[in-house]
């Protein structure tokens, strides 16, 4: 319990920071280098989250693997995980750095820009080789950390890690450094952020033994979780690339990463709050799978209050600070309609969903549902290709939501049927009662518009919706839930 509190509470410490940052210094690089250059970084980015299958779901295999033998303190069934998991990292971690290295020459020849050639390259390479370092030497060690709930730990050093890069890249935008030096800044940090890590798994977990009889039976279900793992991609990251090469117009890529980057940040902090009791979860499955069901149940009922708590916030507030954000730009117009309605659909589906999503991992059902994994990939790239000519952005924020639905139902039924063996009923309901309220929300707030003339005002008007939002699915999910909320009382006053 404490250290999930202890994770919760730097988590979110850590991504207020973060947040703030990264709303920031993206505005820096629109301002000073207009939306081709931030629709570009953008684009590059979300490219290098694809770099992540050549993992092949070790990372998540492992973690799953690893909840067992952490509950049991088993440091030799740990170490032989790690040892399999070590070799393939290595493997997988030099094509990593290969694919960077004809990313950073291919990418420049197939997009049609303004910005020079070399400039692309060397951006791209500085870019990507921090995260494929990160991935060859360290990728092992983080996954123990997020198994045994250390990650506060993860927290705190990302923390550090976003403000020292941010402030290098606030000061050289100032001192006017090219592109190239900017990002090269970021790359030095991220090798400081590597032997760090390096540094304290020696002096913490001296025991691991990486020579050890490999359990590469642990890690069976590795080829599964890719392919799950690549549907997440699809869903995570496929827009950005789709109208990067499909509309050829980085600027229209800038417009969707400054509304995606806002409900990310808000996705982040649900899933500061939510994260911070995941390991646990995963342990007492492993344990205790009686008591794992009960407070799976509590889970579901709080991480949906948070999240449409948070997201109906975020639909409220888009539209003044989208205004206040691109206040000055001119080269495209970022106040588009219904774009903060589909993207906060979509964080509201993703969020809803979560519960269900999490006990099939933790249930190892990865080959078992692998199936219905390709099948949303499907949805999505198909329904996102065909919307794309007819609706431009729009239609690749239909093709996300027309796979999140898809998929969303078929987990909750999938964790009922198969797992809880239960009905779905409760789920659905909660869902029901929660949109009922969002929509209402909506239909009452169409009619108001929302002015800010400053951030301070911005952060003030802010407060004010966030209370009343917050108030109203608060009572609404406790009248509804009255039993489990005494239950829940019950049991935090007893300790048990």
């Amino acid at each position: 319990m404490k250290r999930s509190a202890l994770n919760i509470c730097i988590g979110l410490a850590g991504q207020i920071i973060i947040i703030l940052l990264g709303i920031v210094v993206p505005r820096l690089f629109l301002v000073n280098f207009g939306s081709e250059t931030n629709g570009f970084l953008n684009s590059i980015t979300q490219i290098f989250s694809y770099f992540t299958l050549f993992e092949a779901g070790i990372g998540t295999a492992s973690l799953q693997a690893l909840y067992g033998p952490v509950a049991r303190q088993d440091r030799q069934g740990i170490s032989r995980i790690l040892a399999a998991a070590s070799r393939f990292y290595y493997r997988t971690g030099m094509l990593y750095l290969l694919a960077v290295a004809l990313l950073s020459l291919l990418y420049p020849l197939c997009v049609s820009s303004d910005i020079a050639r070399s400039t692309m390259a060397v951006v791209i390479l500085f870019n990507g080789a921090g995260g494929a370092l990160s991935y060859l030497f360290q990728g092992k060690y983080l996954v123990l950390l997020q198994a045994e709930g250390k990650n506060y730990i993860l927290a705190v050093v990302n923390t550090a890690v976003n403000v020292a890069s941010s402030l290098c890249k606030a000061v050289l935008i100032g001192a006017g450094c090219s592109l190239p030096v900017i990002q090269g800044s970021f790359l030095a940090i991220s090798i400081v952020q590597m032997l760090g890590y390096e540094l304290y798994i020696r002096k913490k977990y001296g025991w691991i033994n990486l020579k050890a009889d490999p359990d590469y039976k642990a890690l069976g279900q590795k080829n599964s979780v890719l392919l799950h793992q690549f549907s997440t991609l699809v869903f995570s990251n496929t827009d950005v690339i789709l109208l990067t090469f499909f509309t050829d117009d980085l600027k229209l890529v800038s417009v969707y990463t400054v509304y995606n980057m806002i409900t990310g940040m808000c996705r982040n902090l649900v899933e500061q709050v939510s994260g911070g009791v995941v390991f646990r979860m995963g342990q007492l499955y492993q344990t205790d799978r009686k008591k794992y069901f009960v407070y799976h149940n509590y889970y579901e009922v709080l991480n949906m209050t948070l999240g449409f708590t948070v997201f109906t916030i975020a639909y409220l507030l888009l539209p003044p600070f989208i205004r206040l954000y691109t206040d000055g730009v001119r080269d495209i117009d970022y106040l588009l309609p219904y774009l903060p309605l589909l993207f906060v659909l979509i964080q509201l589906i993703t969020t809803a969903r979560q519960a269900s999503a999490r006990l099939i991992d933790y249930a190892g059902h990865f080959k078992k549902t692998q199936w219905r994994a390709m099948l949303e990939t499907g949805i999505n790239l198909t329904v996102s290709v065909l919307g794309i000519w007819r609706f431009g952005i729009y239609g690749v924020l239909f093709g996300t939501i027309a796979a999140l639905v898809y998929r969303a139902n078929d987990m909750i039924l999938y964790a009922c049927r198969h797992i809880i063996c239960n009905s779905p009923w409760k789920t659905y309901r909660r869902w029901g009662i929660n949109l009922i309220v969002f929509f209402t929300v909506c239909r009452i707030s169409s009619g108001v518009s929302l002015f800010v003339e400053s951030y301070l005002d911005f952060a003030f008007k802010a407060v004010w919706v966030g209370m009343g939002t917050a108030l109203l699915y608060v009572a609404v999910n406790a009248l509804c839930e009255r039993d489990m909320v005494k239950e829940m009382a019950g049991r935090f006053w007893s300790g048990k």
